[in-house]
């Protein structure tokens, strides 16, 4: 997790090599790939979707790495997450999708990406219901 955290690849790819366990969770439900969502770091992401995650495993507040990339605004770490196919409909423990949080936290732009994306799927979007 720290590894991720702070970005070693070399570190990474030593793990990787040695098959390290990508959906180990820590003490807060949390596995480096959401770790890295979070803080936007697209290439060492890229090193790990090559070996297959689960890519919307929940932590305990049942955050996926989707939305943890989508509450810091890191929209290229969003489209490689959506390009990998994570789930726009998973909710939070609160019942927010991401969706829902770009929309409160008027990030319009990657508002629109995940609308695009939940429009282009065969269900309907799920609608927010902001307080």
């Amino acid at each position: 997790m720290i590894a991720s955290i702070k970005g070693h690849e070399q570190v990474i790819e030593f793990l990787l090599e040695c098959g390290a366990d990508l959906n180990r969770q820590c003490r807060h439900g949390r596995t480096a790939l959401s770790y890295l969502a979070e803080y936007g770091r697209d290439n060492i992401i890229l090193m790990l979707l090559k070996k297959a995650p689960n890519i919307d495993l929940p932590d305990l507040g049942a955050q996926i790495p989707l939305l943890r990339a989508a509450l810091k605004e890191h929209i290229s770490t969003v489209c490689l997450l959506l390009e990998n196919d994570a789930d726009v409909h998973l909710r939070d423990r609160d019942g927010l999708t991401p969706l829902c949080h770009a929309s409160q936290n008027q990030h319009t732009s990657l508002a629109l990406l995940l609308l695009e994306k939940s429009a282009s799927r065969k269900s309907a979007p799920i609608p927010c219901y902001v307080q």
